[in-house]
């Protein structure tokens, strides 16, 4: 059984961390990329977030970037040389399945 589609951002982040360590910069959009995973992750069960609450416009915002491959993660993506149309496939599908485990689709 493969990783979730989070776990599998979870270990890219890793990797992204790992890789070109020296690199600053890289490290900084990497940590963007994972808050924004974090807060559009807290959206989407309706937590809140480091302190920010559940109705935040700043975890909505971050799922809205996420889920519609917006300027935000497409920005952080081109830092990172990632491709920001999957990983928006990959936070949609590990959406899917929360909401399926709760019965909502």
């Amino acid at each position: 059984m493969g990783l979730r589609p989070v776990g599998q951002m979870e270990a890219l982040y890793a990797e992204l961390q790992g890789r070109d360590a020296g690199l600053g910069e890289r490290r900084l959009w990497a940590e963007a990329l994972k808050l924004m995973l974090f807060d559009a992750r807290h959206y989407w069960r309706g937590q809140s977030a480091q302190g920010v609450h559940r109705n935040s416009y700043v975890l909505e915002a971050a799922f809205d970037d996420l889920v519609r491959c917006g300027p935000m993660l497409r920005h952080c993506c081109d830092y990172l040389s990632l491709d920001a149309d999957w990983i928006s496939e990959e936070f949609i599908k590990w959406c899917e399945s929360v909401a399926g485990s709760r019965g909502d689709v």
